[in-house]
């Protein structure tokens, strides 16, 4: 009996949800490891304030952005950052090269769920809890127009999922192309730090590329700019409507390469 989407919905949470209490017990075993882990975590993400806190001491920052603005900017790239521990993209890698995805194809959950899922991402709950923190500060010293907070908040949630079906779908392409997909990570590290500016910074051919071929602004600078009423309402439509045909073409093509996977068995 085909199930209806809500119940895919939901049984799909339950398992995100298993699967990082399991692996949050896991490094509890290691409680030095874990301890270690969370203050690099914390480092990580106090860098980042830190320097434009320096920035804007030292210079007028950025034309057009307070140091609050731009505060935004970095909580909401935080908020972007849990996508990384769940699409990993050497993890996926690794999973198909090794044979582990063989596990996968006999689960009723659709296999990139699985990928997604199947991973050490109790880190992404450090960094949600302090992208929250961040992003209410921030607003709190900001003044915006409560209509905008629902595109706002929709905007973020769109733009994430695309991002995340971009990584998987790197991830995945990285198989079929590299031995390794370490450079992937590095590479979707340097994407995180480019989302924590404005797009005017990169000129054009930057905007073009951090909103259609490496999605970051979606999460990121689209929202805030619409929270803060730098761009009109009714691009929320056509915002929020690029992120689902892009997530709707990484998913796709995510399952297009699949498809062409070869069991460890032959």
């Amino acid at each position: 009996m085909r199930q209806s989407l809500a119940s895919r919905l939901m049984n799909g949470a339950r398992l995100v949800y298993i699967s990082q209490l399991y692996s949050f017990k896991i490094a509890m075993v290691y409680r030095a490891q874990f301890a270690l882990t969370i203050l690099d975590t914390f480092v990580g993400m106090i860098l980042p304030i830190a320097f434009i806190t320096i920035m804007y001491n030292v210079s007028q920052g950025i034309s057009g952005w307070s140091f609050y603005q731009l505060l935004l900017l970095v909580g909401l790239v935080d908020f972007a950052t849990i996508v990384v521990y769940y699409a990993n993209p050497a993890r996926i890698n690794n999973v198909l090269r090794l044979g582990y995805f063989d596990t996968y194809l006999t689960k009723p959950q659709s296999p990139i769920l699985m990928l997604l899922t199947k991973t050490e991402g109790m880190w992404s709950f450090f960094f949600g809890m302090w992208s929250i923190i961040v992003i209410a500060f921030a607003c709190a010293n900001l003044s915006f127009s409560m209509m905008n907070l629902a595109p706002f908040i929709i905007t973020v949630l769109g733009g994430v999922v695309t991002f995340m079906l971009f990584t998987a779908f790197t991830g995945i392409a990285s198989y079929r192309i590299f031995s390794q997909a370490n450079s992937q990570n590095w590479l979707m590290s340097n994407i995180l730090s480019f989302g924590q500016y404005p797009l005017k910074i990169y000129g054009n051919i930057g905007a073009i590329i951090f909103t259609f071929a490496a999605p970051i602004a979606l999460a990121s600078f689209y929202p805030a700019s619409l929270l803060l009423g730098k761009i009109g309402i009714l691009y929320f439509f056509a915002i929020f409507g690029l992120e689902v045909a892009l997530s709707a073409v990484f998913l796709k093509a995510s399952e297009t390469l699949l498809k062409g996977y070869t069991s460890a068995s032959g």
